[in-house]
């Protein structure tokens, strides 16, 4: 970044050498128009920086106007000396004219003025416009560098809310865990061992990916399938009133993690599956989109808040806002027997 205003500022410099040689342009005196456009951008780059690096932090920050005043006064007198020395020296026109005739008195009752008096004010008004450059520039550094403090302590906020509400995945994840390895041993199942592998799995991907901003959709996959592996344990029927369909042309895309199961947890823990009214979940992915669908009917005989510090629908929802922003469509249609969910993410 550093780099890069480097050169603009070379760059700036260099244009407004080049207007300086066509504003002194004289003609058949190419070399004094160079020289001549050389000092003044010396000059010009001067007071730009001292303006810039030590006036301006120091007084106009500090709103010390007088103090300001006099030191643009002070520099404008000192180049404007500078430049009378210089033309004097090197400009034979400027001293045959200035000299000569700027000084003559003027007889009484006549208005003596020569093309030569303007040179001074040419030179002062060069000189203002630098200052006033300054300024601009200076309140235009001011300006981005407080964006970017907003920017960064934005970003900071948001982190930490990230953080927290991904803070609230293990603990729900592991009580869920728990009473399914609880269930499987008190009936003494043959699939104990299948089972806890799959719970290793969903525990190494909790633990260890879950951290990281973005998962290969195949891994969150992976994920849903054991989840809902579990879940038919604690009721058979469930298997026939299921039905889960995947169309997922590359299964390597980023998504972020645990982004998904949310809809599925609160499905089962809500709803009401059974061959009359079957919980249907659909994932679609492209390399560009990803549509995910989660149909269930709800289970009002005995529908119970989530009171076991689950990460919740409004945890999602916060996260998709902070993730994906306008790139992604959330719509939840809850009726009185039914619940949907559709989520839509462009990559």
């Amino acid at each position: 970044m550093k780099e890069n205003n480097r050169a603009l500022h070379i760059l700036t410099w260099f244009c407004y050498w080049l207007i300086l040689i066509f504003f002194y342009h004289r003609p058949n005196h190419f070399e004094f128009t160079l020289l001549k456009a050389t000092y003044i951008g010396l000059n010009h780059f001067a007071i730009f920086y001292l303006c810039t690096k030590f006036l301006l932090p120091k007084l106009y920050d500090k709103k010390k106007w007088f103090l300001l005043i006099l030191s643009a006064v002070v520099l404008t007198v000192a180049f404007l000396l500078l430049n009378f020395q210089f033309s004097l020296g090197f400009d034979p026109i400027f001293s045959d004219h200035f000299v000569e005739k700027l000084l003559d008195r003027a007889p009484r009752g006549k208005k003596r003025f020569h093309p030569s008096h303007i040179l001074f004010l040419r030179e002062i008004s060069l000189n203002v416009i630098v200052f006033f450059a300054s300024i601009i520039y200076h309140l235009n550094i001011k300006l981005r560098l407080k964006q970017q403090r907003e920017i960064e302590l934005e970003n900071e906020n948001l982190d930490a809310e990230m953080n927290f509400l991904k803070s609230q995945i293990n603990p729900h994840f592991l009580f869920n865990a728990m009473n399914n390895v609880y269930s499987l041993a008190v009936r003494e199942s043959k699939e104990v061992p299948d089972k806890i592998l799959k719970l290793s799995e969903m525990l190494r991907y909790v633990l260890y990916h879950t951290d990281n901003p973005h998962v290969q959709l195949s891994q969150e996959i992976a994920y849903i399938k054991n989840f809902i592996d579990f879940q038919l344990l604690k009721d058979e029927r469930y298997a026939k009133a299921l039905s889960f369909e995947l169309n997922v042309q590359n299964d390597k895309i980023a998504i972020a993690p645990m982004i998904l199961i949310p809809f599925i947890e609160n499905a089962f823990k809500h709803g009401k599956i059974d061959e009359e009214t079957p919980l249907t979940i659909h994932l679609t992915s492209t390399d560009r989109s990803l549509e995910f669908s989660v149909t269930n009917a709800i289970n009002t005989s005995h529908y119970i808040k989530d009171q076991t510090g689950g990460i919740g629908i409004q945890n999602v929802q916060r996260r998709l806002d902070l993730l994906y922003g306008e790139n992604h469509s959330l719509q939840i249609d809850q009726q009185e027997l039914s619940y949907r969910v559709e989520l839509k993410i462009q990559f």
